[in-house]
């Protein structure tokens, strides 16, 4: 993977931890995980590249649903890597989660709060 490859699959995992939990803690409350159809719903409401809906499954699915969610979209990742990417940019510094995916941070304003 080059730079340019790395660097916007960061922009979009950034983008996503930033937005998506808002979305779906706006849509549908707050959860330990979220139907795909949700994730999917409120990627559109984010206004977020469905591309890159491989950070919003492995955030807010649980492991053993990832790999069904995840086909043929473009952008593929491993469960624990599209976690990783995201982590890193999840408000308030977060250093680690477990799954449940990420139900902890979905509290943490968004952009325009």
């Amino acid at each position: 993977m080059g730079w340019l490859e790395r660097m916007k699959l960061d922009g979009a995992a950034k983008r996503y931890a930033r937005r998506l939990p808002r979305a779906l803690r706006e849509g549908w409350g707050g959860a330990k995980t979220y139907t795909p159809a949700q994730i999917r719903k409120a990627i559109d409401t984010a206004g977020l590249d469905p591309a890159y809906a491989v950070f919003g499954y492995a955030a807010f699915l649980p492991e053993e649903d990832f790999a069904l969610a995840v086909a043929g979209l473009p952008i593929q990742a491993p469960y624990a890597e599209a976690r990783e990417r995201l982590l890193r940019f999840l408000p308030g510094g977060a250093s680690a989660f477990d799954p449940p995916p990420m139900n902890e941070y979905t509290k943490f304003p968004g952009p325009g709060s």
